[in-house]
């Protein structure tokens, strides 16, 4: 395959890569879980693509790469602000749970 030739189809598995990390990101901060999970390993395999076609000997390509770095970045923190979110709300289960024990042996 020429040079540009790969060049066009490597900046075509970004593009899917890029529109997955945004799909993720939303998903994650609707709380689908289940579907990030999925998810994920599709977006193994379009890393695994597009590090097979070369990512890293085009120079034109450096953007990007950054474009990624930045997505991958919101990505893990929209992950980290639902794991706060979830351990929040387990907190609020424990705590009821402990009242409503409470109450029951009081009764």
């Amino acid at each position: 395959m020429s040079s540009d030739g790969q060049l066009s189809k490597l900046s075509s598995e970004i593009d899917a890569l890029e529109d997955l990390l945004i799909k993720q990101k939303k998903l994650v901060q609707r709380g689908n879980m289940n579907d990030v999970e999925m998810s994920i390993e599709q977006a193994d395999e379009q890393v695994k693509r597009i590090l097979k076609e070369g990512i890293f000997k085009f120079n034109e390509l450096a953007g990007r790469k950054k474009k990624l770095q930045e997505l991958y970045e919101d990505l893990r923190l929209a992950l980290a602000v639902q794991k706060a979110d979830t351990g929040q709300e387990l907190s609020k289960i424990r705590k009821g749970k402990k009242t409503l024990e409470v109450y029951h042996n009081n009764i």
